[in-house]
């Protein structure tokens, strides 16, 4: 959706906005953000997620069932979540009511917008009202350790042996210690 610009004075504020600093490349982090209908009625009030600038061409926002959309990097393109309708001052929209997170895809420093406005459903455009800027470093996962290699099984008779005897030793340094100091 296109962003637009010069539409009258509208009136919807953020009321939360979340987005993490540091991310892990590949790795899906959450982000939020809720928006306010203020002062006047407001028809399709949303919330969007712009990605202005970074290494990727795209982005990705994780919808709440696990499929991803593909967002550009493209200072005036949003991915809106609004509500259809006139909605009186108080009334809020929330990103988390469709989407849990995002996916940046390679490791540096991504430039993000989440924004509050209008959609104009005739004209394929969001006004904005308030947006936030985050820069965001986005890092290589660490790697990860390697399990231990575990040893060759024992044959059940040698087992059996070696419990015995830790438990006669057990027993033995056991009763050793109950006797001191008598």
């Amino acid at each position: 959706m296109a962003m637009g610009a010069g539409a009258a004075r509208r009136s919807v504020e953020l009321k939360e906005v979340f987005h993490p600093d540091i991310v892990y490349e590949t790795v899906e982090f959450p982000w939020y953000a809720v928006g306010e209908v203020r002062w006047v009625p407001e028809t399709n009030p949303g919330v969007g997620y712009i990605y202005e600038d970074g290494p990727s061409p795209t982005v990705d926002i994780v919808r709440n069932d696990g499929s991803r959309v593909q967002v550009p990097r493209d200072p005036t393109r949003i991915y809106a979540v609004y509500k259809r309708g006139t909605y009186p001052p108080g009334a809020t929209v929330d990103s988390r009511d469709l989407v849990r997170g995002a996916v940046f895809p390679e490791d540096g420093e991504y430039r993000v917008k989440i924004a509050s406005g209008v959609v104009d459903e005739g004209r394929g455009v969001f006004y904005a009202d308030e947006v936030v800027t985050y820069v965001v470093a986005a890092e290589r996962l660490p790697p990860q350790p390697t399990a231990p290699t575990p040893p060759p099984p024992i044959p059940l008779r040698e087992i059996l042996a070696i419990s015995t005897a830790a438990a006669l030793l057990g027993a033995v340094v056991g009763f050793a210690l109950a006797g001191r100091g008598s």
